[in-house]
């Protein structure tokens, strides 16, 4: 704020949450950017039937991207919203690593304290 209570006019805006015109590019642009978060929510808002004004141009080129010669995407917004989706999936690895690693500590715990 500046002096005297008054905003400034450089001052970023607060923006309510406005529905991009296409949630399936928005939720690729989000996928591009690392929020993998944002871009499984979108895609589930997506796959719920929620679209954008230009939905139809999004699903495309959307789809045109996450597609190869192999494994072409659905050039609909289901399509493009489970293939989204499966992409942002956390892989199972980790937590099977981090179980194994617990139970191996419990063991440890156990031993040590049955011991002693």
């Amino acid at each position: 704020m500046a002096k005297g209570g008054k905003k400034s006019k450089d001052a970023p805006k607060e923006s309510a949450s406005v529905a991009p015109r296409s949630y399936s590019a928005a939720a690729y642009d989000a996928l591009m950017a690392g929020d993998a978060v944002t871009a499984r929510r979108l895609a589930h808002e997506l796959s719920a039937g929620k679209a954008g004004p230009d939905e139809a141009n999004g699903v495309r080129k959307v789809a045109k991207e996450l597609g190869s010669e192999g494994a072409p995407v659905a050039e609909t917004p289901q399509g493009v919203a489970l293939e989204l989706i499966a992409r942002t999936k956390a892989p199972p690895k980790a937590y099977l690593l981090a179980g194994v690693a617990a139970l191996v500590y419990l063991v440890l715990l156990t031993l040590a304290t049955t011991r002693y």
